[in-house]
Formats: C-alpha cells, structure tokens, sequence
C-alpha cells in the first residue's frame, strides 16, 4: 500500500474506513488515450490551411472541391478550426489530470480523487467484478462496472481506471472484496431468514438482534 496523502485525509475516506491499497495512474497512459483527437485534429488544421498547388488541384477536382469546402475564409470554419485546436492541447490536459488523480481501494468501497476533491467512489456490494485490460508491462486498465438496481440511474456508468500499475493485485484486491461482502450479504440473509422462522425477528426487520447474531 502506498503512503497515505492530503488527498486521502481530506476527501476520501469516511470515519472508521481503512485504506487497502492507493496509486495514481499513469501520466503517458492518460496522455495517448487522447492521442487519436489530437491527430485528427491537427489533420483538419492542415487541411483547413494549406494552400493547394493550382495546378494540382486543377488536375485532381476532388482536392479543388476539399479546398472550396474548407476555406477558411468561412466565418463558420473558424469556429471548427478552434476546436480543432483544443483537440491538440487534451493529450496535455490528460497528462496533467493523471498526475493529480489518485485511485484508493478502501475496506469499503473503490474511490477516485483529484486534486483533493472525491470524484468517484462506488461500493462492493453495488459493484459487479470488474473487468481487466492488462498490458504486457504488467500495468492495465480496470473497468467497474455499477449493478444497475444497486446506484442511482446518474451514477450506473462504467468508471475507468486508466494505466494503473499493478493492475492484477488491484483487480484481484477488488474482485475479493467484492465476493466477501455478497458472501457476507448471504449470511445475514440466512441468519435472518432463520431467527424469521423462529419468531425472533419480525417481518421486514433486518436490523441486527439485541444478541448481535447479524453481527
């Protein structure tokens, strides 16, 4: 486990938490997830401002047509060239997120946090066992996936843990946590069911008895 951070005492774990494992992802992994913007929109400035050879774009009409098309002298392919240009600063942006992002696996649940801020956090008990895109340098990508009937309808997207180092401990770490809490979920379950049957709890009563047999 990593060394504890501001980051963690200020956002992300709740009192009584503990903290399993901690890491922040990695910045060029971010970085080349945007990569593919950046070209396509460094492409279009290219396109959008070259000025083609006459006498090439009179033997090929289809490059005269491209060149009509996106003069730049059309006030609406300005703004298209300025999104353009935003596309080349995200692989940058990603960069500088990633370095200030941090992934915390609790006794609890998986949390995201940037910049001392809780982005993202989801219980294992809400969770399905997540899913791995492991590299062969040993980093990866995680995939966790909320149960649908378990989190409000705004929170049931997939959360992504882009370029996390140890991902094979981490997603074991998860998937473990995970199956001890339904494990724990089925036990109660039975518990109850059976102190239901012998007139020691009331119907629709899931709070532990005074014996502390849920416990």
């Amino acid at each position: 486990m990593n060394a504890l951070s501001p980051e963690i005492t200020q956002a992300a774990l709740e009192p009584g938490e503990a903290l399993l494992w901690s890491g922040r992802p990695q910045p060029l992994r971010q970085a080349r997830t945007k990569a593919g913007h950046a070209l396509f929109g460094a492409a279009f400035i290219v396109l959008i401002t070259m000025t083609p050879c006459p006498t090439v774009v009179d033997a090929v009409p289809v490059l005269s047509r491209l060149a009509a098309a996106y003069d730049p002298r059309h006030l609406s392919m300005y703004g298209v060239l300025l999104l353009a240009a935003y596309s080349l600063l995200l692989p940058g942006m990603a960069y500088y997120r990633a370095l200030r992002t941090l992934y915390l696996v609790t006794d609890r649940r998986i949390v995201t946090v940037r910049q001392g801020k809780l982005l993202a956090s989801l219980a294992f008990e809400a969770m399905h066992p997540p899913l791995l895109d492991l590299k062969t340098d040993g980093s990866g990508d995680i995939i966790l996936l909320p149960m649908e009937k378990q989190v409000p309808a705004d929170e049931r997207s997939p959360q992504y843990w882009i370029g996390v180092r140890e991902s094979r401990r981490v997603h074991d770490l998860i998937q473990t946590r995970i199956f001890q809490k339904r494990e724990r979920i089925d036990e109660n379950t039975d518990r109850y069911l059976t102190l239901l049957m012998q007139g020691r709890k009331p119907m629709g009563d899931l709070t532990a008895p005074d014996d502390g047999s849920l416990r």
